[in-house]
């Protein structure tokens, strides 16, 4: 089945505020479980393996775009997928105890090994946690709370874990967040706008120490050099990398007098000339494919761009 119609649905119709509490033991029980599934469906997740030795209970509380559960489970595994739907989407997870294995080739920012937070991005995610006994909270949200925070600009970032101390006012809030006897409400909120607040807060202290660039478009240019050989890098993609919107992105590149696009072609020419110097038996396909373009056409639609760009400053530079 496909998640998306689900998920749209879902959104159009999902009150400001709404709870789950439930309560599964083993895999069966929770794939028969009406509201976990709702809750699994409309989070684009899959349950893969969930151990048998103890119940998992869940509680949860939802705002529009924003969702906070408090778990206590035994081992698990879960797939997040992520299509176009939840591509803009990251994941914070706290465990107070167990420990979590990520596998993605996406954004991750680990502290430790009860602390992770999962950037947006296109990457499927595998997220598993092996001891027989687990409790951890988990919040979902868009990539807008990552606007104005500094992040790393590769990949992963495995950081120190964070002193406790840091962390558990945090994670007491969302306990008390997920059992609040708050009804189910069609107008916004005013929890919303407290809890996202502290999710800012506390993304602030995850990320405070974190080793970042000294500018946007730096951290930009670290993602250009180190992804430009996938074709499926853009403007949009980079500004989800860094967690800005491209607009932003793309001001701060016209601060400099440059364009995010123009220093991605610029990578990839750079790249191709160097194949087709160094390596004279590759086809264009082939040097095309090592470079991040497309297609033979694209590559030499840049070839081009980039022959007058180089005209056109050479002519500049001969003026007094």
């Amino acid at each position: 089945m496909n998640p998306m119609p689900y998920r749209r649905s879902y959104r159009r119709h999902a009150p400001a505020f709404e709870r789950l509490g439930l309560k599964v033991q083993g895999l069966a029980e929770a794939e028969q479980h009406g509201g976990l599934q709702r809750f699994v469906r409309s989070s684009n997740f899959s349950i893969d393996a969930l151990g048998d030795g103890g119940p998992l209970v869940a509680n949860v509380a939802r705002f529009p775009a924003l969702t906070f559960a408090h778990i206590a489970l035994p081992d698990v595994r879960i797939t997040w997928p992520r299509d176009r739907g939840s591509t803009h989407r990251a994941l914070l997870l706290i465990a107070a105890s167990g420990t979590f294995s990520v596998d993605t080739e996406g954004g991750v920012l680990r502290r430790g090994s009860g602390l992770v937070l999962i950037r947006p991005g296109e990457e499927r995610v595998s997220i598993s946690m092996s001891e027989p006994q687990n409790d951890l909270v988990y919040i979902g949200f868009g990539a807008e709370l990552l606007a104005d925070v500094a992040l790393p600009s590769w990949a992963s970032y495995d950081g120190p874990a964070l002193d406790w101390t840091l962390i558990a006012p945090f994670y007491a809030y969302v306990r008390t967040l997920c059992t609040t006897q708050t009804p189910q409400s069609p107008v916004v909120s005013p929890l919303a706008s407290v809890s996202r607040i502290l999710l800012r807060e506390m993304i602030g202290v995850i990320t405070r120490d974190a080793a970042v660039p000294p500018s946007l478009v730096d951290a930009a240019r670290e993602v250009i050099r180190a992804e430009f050989s996938d074709p499926g890098v853009t403007v949009a993609r980079i500004a989800m990398r860094l967690g800005v919107a491209p607009r932003t992105l793309q001001a701060a590149f016209a601060a400099e007098g440059a364009t995010v696009s123009g220093e991605l072609r610029r990578a990839r020419v750079t790249a191709a000339r160097t194949a087709k110097r160094t390596n004279p038996r590759m086809t264009a396909r082939e040097i095309a494919a090592t470079s991040g373009f497309g297609s033979v056409s694209a590559m030499s639609r840049a070839f081009r761009d980039a022959d007058a760009q180089e005209a056109h400053d050479d002519e500049r530079s001969l003026v007094p």
